[in-house]
C-alpha cells in the first residue's frame, strides 16, 4: 500500500469512528432545538475547533486560491441539505429508520465519481460494497418500525433520510479536489462555515424567527452539542483528508460504517449484549471495511 493510500484509508477509517461519536450525541439536540437551531449550535462549535486548529498551521496556509474558495463554498452549499434532511428526518423518524436508508450514500458518491470524473471502481469493490451497507442495514433495523411507517409519509422521516442521502452523496465525491488545493483544514473551516451561515439564513430570514433558546434547553443539550461537534470536527478533517488521499468509493464505503460505532457506544453506556442480528452484521461490516481498505492497496 502506498503511503498517501494508506493516509487515506486510515483517515476513513478515523471519520468512521468520529461521525460514530457524534452520531451517539444527535437525536437530543435535535428534539430539544429543532434540526436548524441544532446545526447552528454544532457548527459555531466546530468552526471554533477549526479555527483553534487552524491557528497551528497559519505559517502551511494555501487559501488564496479564489475559484477553489469558491468552489469549496458551492460544495458546503449543496451539501448543507444532506445535514438539513438527516435532521428532519431524525426528528421525524426513528434511527432504526433513518440510519439504513443514510447508509446508501456511498453508492451514490461512487456514481457521481464515476460518472462525473471517471473514477473506475474494481469488480471486487462493487461486491464488497452491498456486505458493507447490507451490514448497516442489519445493524439499524427494526423490520417493525419500516412495517408500520409510512413509506411515503414525511411525517415516517423515510423520505427525508433519501434526500439526506441524495445530498450527501453527491458532495462527498468533491471533497478532495479543494482539500489537495486550499489544504485540509481551510477547506474543512470553509465547508463549515457555510453550512452555519446557511442555517442562520434559515431561521431569521426564511424563517423570520430569532436564533436564541431558552436557558433551560441550552442546560440540557450542552454536554450533547459538545459531543456532536468534537466528533463532526474530527469526522470533518479525516474525511476530508481520506478523499484527498483515497478513492472516492473507499472512502465513502468506510464511512459509512459509522452506525455500527454508534451501536456499539449505546450498548457500552447502558450495560447491553448484542443480539445474534447484531453481531452478525458488525462481522459483515468490519470484514466489508477490512477487504475494501486492503483492494484499496493493491491499486
Amino acid at each position: 500500500m502506498g503511503e498517501q493510500t494508506y493516509i487515506g484509508v486510515l483517515a476513513a477509517i478515523g471519520a468512521m469512528f468520529g461521525y460514530g461519536m457524534a452520531d451517539c450525541f444527535w437525536k437530543k439536540p435535535v428534539a430539544e432545538l429543532g434540526p436548524v437551531r441544532s446545526i447552528v449550535f454544532r457548527n459555531i462549535v466546530v468552526c471554533v475547533f477549526l479555527a483553534i486548529i487552524l491557528l497551528f498551521n497559519f505559517d502551511n496556509l494555501n487559501i488564496w486560491q479564489t475559484r477553489y474558495l469558491l468552489y469549496s463554498v458551492c460544495i458546503a452549499f449543496f451539501g448543507y441539505f444532506g445535514l438539513f434532511f438527516y435532521g428532519h428526518a431524525l426528528r421525524h423518524g426513528k434511527i432504526g429508520i433513518v440510519v439504513p436508508i443514510c447508509g446508501i450514500s456511498p453508492i451514490i458518491s461512487t456514481l457521481t465519481a464515476i460518472l462525473l470524473y471517471g473514477e473506475t471502481v474494481s469488480l471486487s469493490k462493487w461486491l464488497v460494497m452491498p456486505v458493507i451497507i447490507i451490514g448497516i442495514v442489519l445493524i439499524s433495523i427494526d423490520l417493525k418500525d419500516f412495517k408500520n411507517s409510512g413509506l411515503f409519509d414525511l411525517k415516517s422521516g423515510i423520505a427525508y433520510a433519501f434526500l439526506a442521502a441524495f445530498f450527501w452523496g453527491t458532495t462527498y465525491a468533491f471533497f478532495g479536489i479543494p482539500a489537495s488545493k486550499i489544504g485540509v483544514v481551510p477547506f474543512a473551516l470553509t465547508l463549515e462555515l457555510t453550512v452555519l451561515f446557511m442555517s442562520i439564513v434559515n431561521i431569521t430570514l426564511i424563517k423570520k424567527e430569532t436564533i436564541s433558546v431558552p436557558k433551560e434547553k441550552i442546560k440540557r443539550v450542552w454536554v450533547n452539542i459538545i459531543g456532536v461537534s468534537f466528533g463532526g470536527t474530527a469526522g470533518t478533517l479525516l474525511i476530508t483528508t481520506g478523499y484527498k488521499f483515497a478513492t472516492v468509493s473507499t472512502v465513502s464505503s468506510i464511512v459509512s460504517a459509522t452506525p455500527m460505532i454508534a451501536l456499539l457506544y449505546y450498548k457500552i453506556v447502558h450495560k447491553e449484549k448484542l443480539t445474534t442480528q447484531e453481531y452478525i452484521a458488525a462481522v459483515m461490516i468490519v470484514t466489508g471495511v477490512v477487504v475494501i481498505s486492503f483492494l484499496e492497496g493493491k491499486k
